[in-house]
């Protein structure tokens, strides 16, 4: 189950050190494609894109115990609406008992994704395992 450690919105904010390991691999990338004659790179969406990226990383790695544990109480039957069904409630429950625990949402909600989930019933993929919500 969850640690007792309530982290804060600040465990998801990327750090300064973060921010410029990321600005400087922007900045490199630019480069390269400079140098190879292809179209910059819109720095300032792809430098929102990671920061975004960064935080829903975060976030799955604070919700991953929160997950096991949901999946431990929301025991699946066979079949494909079934297995909706739990990672449905699985992933309700685990990210509200983040939110009591810690006040922490998730930072970029995203719409279901079917295909994920699909790779995942028919076993390319354990569920807690993944590090992207579906």
């Amino acid at each position: 189950m969850p640690t007792n450690r309530h982290p804060t919105q600040k465990d998801i904010e990327p750090t300064r050190a973060e921010i410029q390991l990321i600005k400087n691999q922007l900045s490199n990338r630019n480069n390269v494609r400079l140098n190879a004659g292809l179209p910059a790179l819109d720095m300032e969406v792809v430098y929102e894109q990671q920061i975004d990226k960064l935080a829903d990383d975060k976030f799955e790695e604070l919700l991953e115990p929160y997950l096991v544990a949901a999946y431990e109480i929301y025991t699946g039957s066979p079949g494909v609406a079934n297995r909706l069904k739990q990672h449905i409630e699985v992933y309700q429950h685990a990210e509200k008992a983040l939110f009591d625990d810690t006040g922490l949402r998730r930072p970029n909600p995203k719409p279901f994704n079917m295909v994920k989930f699909l790779s995942m019933y028919f076993g390319e993929e354990l569920p807690v395992a993944s590090r992207r919500n579906c």
